[in-house]
């Protein structure tokens, strides 16, 4: 099954305070997607309601640990990856390899569109971001 793209991208904002939300959606929707990104990397809050941190502690932030915390919280196969790093952004990845690739710059993971996903920033900060239905 192919993922959509725009519902996506649409309900990523539902995971950011409440003054980011509108900017993300108005710089994607006027094609400034490179600002759209800048902003992750720099500016974007994550709503603290929504947000449980992956420890360090026991090995809590591998990939496999990762990769399990998120299937048991009912993520598919695969995600849809926004991020900093041009290479990754805007691609379907299966959820294993795209935990992988994430290291290094701000990544979000959008497993069930803006119901379950996976941050992590350029400076190592981790979270899974789980709304309810």
């Amino acid at each position: 099954m192919t993922i959509d793209v725009r519902e996506h991208e649409q309900r990523l904002p539902l995971f950011f305070e409440s003054l980011h939300r509108r900017r993300w959606r108005t710089l994607l929707d006027s094609g400034r997607r490179q600002d759209a990104l800048s902003d992750l990397d720099r500016r974007v809050s994550l709503d603290a309601r929504y947000q449980i941190e992956i420890s360090g502690k026991g090995g809590g932030q591998s990939p496999d640990s990762i990769h399990l915390l998120l299937k048991s919280r009912g993520a598919p196969n695969r995600c849809y990856v926004i991020s900093t790093d041009l290479e990754l952004d805007q691609s379907e990845k299966e959820l294993r390899a795209a935990i992988e690739a994430a290291d290094g710059g701000t990544t979000i993971l959008s497993c069930i569109p803006g119901r379950l996903g996976y941050f992590e920033s350029h400076e190592g900060d981790r979270y899974v971001l789980e709304r309810p239905a």
